[in-house]
């Protein structure tokens, strides 16, 4: 009971944390580096918390999405922002290898669900940059809602 307590308060500090990442990004598009440091403590703490996610799945799941986001960038294509890729990094270490496929997987359909309503719309225009922490924070949401009744 106590341990689930504990758990559940993480899981709740973080998605708090995370509402507001979104917020700030919508409002500045820009990510704090403050509070990327602040889910990675929260991070090492999760992982005293949840050990059953390894520190190999935790570091794999780190790098691997944050590695693919940043791969455009590599080639002179800016697909992703610094904080964008700092914050799917961080999400790796706390949800594990598999968890954050999810949670890309659910950010990517929901931005592109977005831009396409705004697009039909014809509220969007050319080029136009979206803030993608906000997507990336309904992912983490959709997730852990999943283990919660999955």
């Amino acid at each position: 009971m106590e341990q689930s307590i504990v758990r559940g308060s993480l899981i709740l500090v973080i998605m708090v944390i995370l509402f507001i990442v979104a917020v700030f990004d919508i409002r500045e598009k820009k990510i704090s580096n403050c509070w990327i440091q602040v889910l990675w403590v929260l991070g090492i703490l999760e992982m005293m918390v949840f050990p059953e996610t390894g520190i190999p799945e935790r570091i794999f799941g780190s790098c691997y999405i944050s590695f693919l986001m940043l791969l455009p960038s590599l080639f002179g294509k800016r697909a992703f922002g610094g904080g964008d890729i700092k914050l799917i990094s961080v999400c790796g270490w706390l949800a594990g290898a598999k968890d954050i496929f999810w949670i890309f997987a659910y950010s990517i359909f929901a931005a592109g669900l977005y831009i396409g309503i705004r697009m039909w719309k014809g509220s969007m225009k050319g080029k136009e940059e979206i803030p993608f922490a906000p997507f990336i924070c309904a992912g983490a949401l959709l997730v852990v809602l999943q283990h919660m009744w999955g």
